[in-house]
């Protein structure tokens, strides 16, 4: 069995900094890699108004194979993460450079998902084989779109190159003028064969054996004798025609029209065609867990201590409480109980998302 595909998304947003959609970017990578064809072969890995200790613990604990940060970047000043206080943190394109290098067996992808980010970039790109930058400032839409439009990509089976040129043309059929924006750095010296791998390998099918292949006919002349007159009148199905989703290459074509839609609304396959055989609807173990965001909501409670900030973390305590309360809930099966519980987390984080923006982000995961 072929280990997941960890991709952690590091998003930071200080309180001094315009405030960012870091929570709906998450939450839309969520979703497409949920309803792509190889959803099940990857995970993942959130992590909140992330400081330069948790980008450090999280790349050691989890060792991830591709790394997405969401926030500001500053040109030659780095990147910016956040204090113990929630302030900027500027961390330098030096200190990222060597920090990556030590990950240079393991990280095969980092995206950097911040305004001039390609300096960044290109320093990274000394030890990891591909990184994405942004060579000006990028706005909130056209991150998210790119974003989107990149993981669909990988998801379905696509090459990391493929993905980002798929990231790219998103941008275009939105009609975001921001295509030009993302920048894909490959190390140098790197084959042509490994930039066009693809991340996830799809094993061949096995070869049927003589004796299932003259089941097989049996069966289809037993079914051809068993069907009443009416159905020889059948049209065959072209597939090269077909303007449905093609759901199985080698039984009668069925198209869908219903959650499927085409290209020209950004929903679907980026082709308009799926020729996997595996069912697209999103299935109830989400990428992002419901202990995840209980343990983002203890981390912020320990930021707040640490802050001195006893009020902000007596609300958030409530909050992990109720959580907690709809996680055990969900492990015995209640699920109206966990309901009422997540509603009940919903409105309290609702009435402090006014004094502390950075909790939409856990909002959104809701």
């Amino acid at each position: 069995m072929q280990e997941k595909i960890k991709i952690l998304l590091l998003a930071a947003n200080p309180k001094s900094t315009d405030p960012l959609r870091l929570g709906e970017e998450i939450r839309e990578i969520d979703i497409v890699l949920k309803q792509a064809n190889h959803r099940d072969r990857f995970e993942l890995i959130p992590k909140f108004a992330v400081r330069v200790g948790d980008l450090r613990d999280a790349m050691l604990s989890q060792s991830p194979q591709i790394v997405h940060f969401s926030g500001h970047g500053a040109g030659q000043a780095g990147l910016v993460l956040e204090d113990d206080l929630g302030k900027q943190a500027f961390v330098t394109t030096e200190a990222l450079a060597r920090f990556f290098q030590s990950f240079a067996d393991t990280v095969e992808c980092v995206l950097l998902n911040a305004c001039y980010s390609e300096i960044q970039a290109e320093a990274i790109n000394q030890h990891i084989n591909c990184v994405i930058g942004m060579n000006q400032s990028i706005g909130d839409r056209a991150a998210i779109e790119f974003a989107k439009g990149f993981y669909a990509a990988l998801g379905s089976g696509r090459s990391i190159e493929a993905a980002f040129e798929i990231g790219c043309a998103s941008l275009d059929l939105k009609n975001i003028p921001e295509s030009s924006k993302p920048e894909l750095k490959i190390k140098p010296g790197i084959d042509d064969a490994w930039i066009s791998r693809k991340l996830v390998v799809v094993p061949e099918p096995e070869p049927k054996s003589e004796q299932t292949a003259t089941l097989k006919t049996q069966n289809q002349a037993a079914q051809k004798a068993s069907k009443p007159m009416g159905d020889d009148r059948t049209p065959n199905i072209n597939a090269q025609k077909s303007q449905g989703f093609i759901n199985n290459a080698s039984a009668p074509v069925t198209q869908h029209f219903g959650n499927q839609t085409s290209i020209n609304t950004g929903g679907g396959d980026y082709a308009g065609r799926d020729m996997h055989k595996s069912d697209r609807s999103p299935r109830p173990n989400a990428a992002v867990s419901l202990q995840t965001v209980v343990d983002e909501v203890t981390q912020l409670v320990e930021r707040a201590e640490t802050r001195g900030e006893d009020d902000f973390a007596d609300d958030l305590r409530s909050v992990e409480s109720t959580l907690q309360a709809a996680v055990k809930a969900e492990s015995e099966g209640k699920l109206e109980r966990r309901q009422v519980k997540l509603e009940d987390a919903k409105r309290s984080l609702q009435g402090l998302v006014k004094a502390h923006p950075n909790l939409q982000s856990i909002l959104s995961l809701l």
